[in-house]
């Protein structure tokens, strides 16, 4: 409960302690049947429970309707009661009743501060604010009874106790639905997420298998490209009619591309030899490479009238960009 950053179950968890320990010391004291306390002490601590009594309520407040009032009230009344509670046990009883007094001004402030919060829901129409402040009007209407009991200034019965039951009660109620509630929510978030997961899924396999048929489909060109140019590309057999000693290194890039070599022999030791580099990649510049070998092999065999006569790299080249 600690780590959670809803605050509301450990709120709710400390007033429930505290009315606990109210009961044990409420009504026939029940704390007497299990310990041996002496008077003093006990109504030292019958006092003590009041104090943390106050700033419980107030924080389980707080927690509840958050949204509503950012003061830190409860603060402030914790301060307050942690004064009271250390002057009761540090001066005698008698001084502790004197005390005991003073706390009347923050169970009214905590009152106030219970009433404000309420409007406030209620004006924002805040889930379950209605509820809350029938079991708020309960608890107040017993301890304001309690008070003008305990101060003589009326004749009936302490009630605070049948209070505190019918508002942890109804507040039990309230919290559980509100946790219900926030539970179901989860549950349909998590179950679009996961619905929403798996379309997603379908449709990433889906354009998965829609590219991986694309690049079979690109590779299977650019493999038929390179089959193409190489059918065009000069052998090595014909490379060491003119150069016997030559070696050959020819890697493109994308498997096929622009650059390309040709060699047309006239006889051992003597014929054309040319290295070239077409625009463009890929298959592009496969389809300029076999382009212009095929306008090599035309020029140099003298296919083309316009050639007749011309053995110079010079005038083939003009020929070529012509």
């Amino acid at each position: 409960l600690v780590r959670r950053s809803e605050r509301l179950p450990l709120a709710f968890s400390a007033v429930c302690f505290v009315f606990g320990i109210y009961a044990l010391f409420s009504g026939e004291r029940l704390i007497l049947l299990f310990f041996d306390i002496p008077f003093e002490l006990f109504g030292k601590l019958w006092f003590f429970q009041y104090y943390i009594m106050v700033p419980a309520v107030a924080w389980f407040i707080h927690c509840l309707f958050p949204e509503d009032g950012r003061l830190p009230v409860y603060k402030g009344l914790a301060i307050f009661s942690a004064i009271l509670a250390g002057l009761t046990f540090a001066l005698p009883f008698s001084r502790g009743v004197d005390i005991f007094s003073v706390n009347h001004i923050a169970t009214a402030a905590t009152a106030v501060y219970l009433i404000v919060k309420i409007i406030l829901a209620l004006r924002r129409k805040r889930e379950h604010a209605l509820s809350f402040a029938l079991a708020s009007a309960i608890f107040i209407l017993a301890a304001v009874n309690d008070i003008l009991y305990s101060e003589n200034l009326i004749s009936t019965l302490r009630i605070s106790s049948y209070g505190l039951l019918g508002f942890a009660l109804a507040v039990s109620v309230m919290v559980s639905r509100r946790f219900a509630s926030a539970y179901m929510q989860e549950e349909q978030s998590a179950t679009s997420l996961r619905r929403y997961s798996r379309s997603l899924e379908e449709l990433v396999g889906e354009r998965t298998a829609e590219l991986e048929t694309q690049t079979n489909k690109l590779e299977d060109g650019i493999r038929y490209a390179k089959l193409i140019q190489d059918s065009v590309l000069p052998s090595m057999d014909s490379l060491k009619i003119i150069l016997p000693e030559c070696e050959l290194f020819f890697r493109p890039r994308h498997i096929v591309g622009g650059d390309f070599y040709w060699a047309q022999a006239i006889e051992p030791g003597r014929g054309w030899l040319a290295l070239g580099d077409c625009p463009g990649t890929g298959v592009t510049g496969a389809l300029r490479v076999m382009r212009t070998i095929s306008l090599l092999n035309n020029a140099i065999t003298h296919e083309n009238p316009a050639m007749k006569g011309i053995n110079d790299p010079a005038s083939i080249m003009s020929w070529l960009h012509g």
